[in-house]
């Protein structure tokens, strides 16, 4: 596997990209994901890639107070979707939402 941050450097010349971000979403924590506070700090790293990339952005995650906190403090992204999902195993219900740099 790939640092995220060294896989983006391959687009920094290319044109007209659109990146879609799908990572381990924070409130429905798994531990085969990592620790939430490296977590938190991922999703503020492709908040900030976002704001100053070139390419459109989607990143999709749960919709939490966190994510609205986060969106509202850093400019040039924005909620652009929240939808309902139910997980189909175990049938849990939560709100999704997709963040946008355009």
């Amino acid at each position: 596997n790939e640092d995220y941050a060294v896989f983006l450097e391959r687009f920094d010349n290319m044109e007209n990209c659109m990146i879609y971000f799908d990572p381990p979403y924070l409130e429905s924590y798994n531990k085969d994901y990592g620790d939430n506070i490296k977590g938190k700090s991922y999703l503020v790293s492709i908040l900030k890639y976002m704001t100053t990339s070139k390419h459109r952005c989607i990143l999709s995650s749960e919709y939490s107070e966190l994510v609205e906190w986060a969106v509202g403090y850093l400019s040039n992204v924005h909620i652009d979707l929240i939808y309902d999902k139910q997980y189909g195993l175990n049938q849990r219900k939560t709100r999704h939402c997709n963040i946008v740099n355009f």
